[in-house]
């Protein structure tokens, strides 16, 4: 399991010299990287539910689909006043099984991300947005201090790299139940 904060610390242990030292700024491409991956890929949270009404905080991007014990698909509704999914099935049907889809930019910074995150790609896609943004900071930094000899990647490649992981996740996508027929 992983959390935000976890994938944020991978990243930062990618870079050698890091100069993007403001944390709040860390956080929005932890934050940019984690909105990118769930409306690209999905990310996809499964629960099973024992009572008919459950909290679902913060509020789902979309459902993917609820099944009661004998497989059937079942109808839900949800509240956005009160947070509540509400299983409209007879309870002696219970437990359900359901899936939705989540907007990870809100995502608690201390909580386990869904399970079936690749994130390798979210840490190589944080990677390239810190590294872009790195890579101009030394380019400034190394005109100003005379440094142009240093090697290190420059913001073009990290600019490619990001396209790369950016393709990767669209590619992994995960398409609604009701897609795959």
């Amino acid at each position: 399991m992983a959390t935000p904060k976890y994938l944020l610390e991978q990243a930062l242990a990618r870079f050698p010299i890091l100069l993007i030292k403001d944390e709040a700024r860390q956080e929005r491409y932890l934050r940019d990287a984690l909105e990118f991956y769930a409306q690209h890929s999905g990310a996809l949270v499964r629960t099973r539910l024992e009572q008919p009404e459950i909290l679902i905080s913060p509020q789902p991007l979309g459902f993917n689909g609820c099944y009661n014990k004998r497989g059937d698909w079942i109808i839900t509704k949800y509240d956005r006043t009160t947070e509540k999914l509400h299983v409209l099935d007879d309870p002696k049907n219970s437990p359900w099984d359901m899936s939705y889809f989540v907007n990870l930019r809100h995502w608690d910074y201390e909580t386990d991300l869904p399970t079936d995150l690749e994130f390798t790609l979210v840490i190589d896609h944080i990677e390239s947005l810190l590294g872009e943004a790195n890579a101009q900071q030394m380019s400034l930094t190394s005109f100003v201090a005379s440094l142009e000899g240093m090697e290190r990647k420059g913001m073009s490649e990290y600019s490619q790299q990001r396209l790369a992981v950016e393709e990767q996740i669209r590619k992994q996508a995960h398409l609604p139940d009701f897609a795959i027929l």
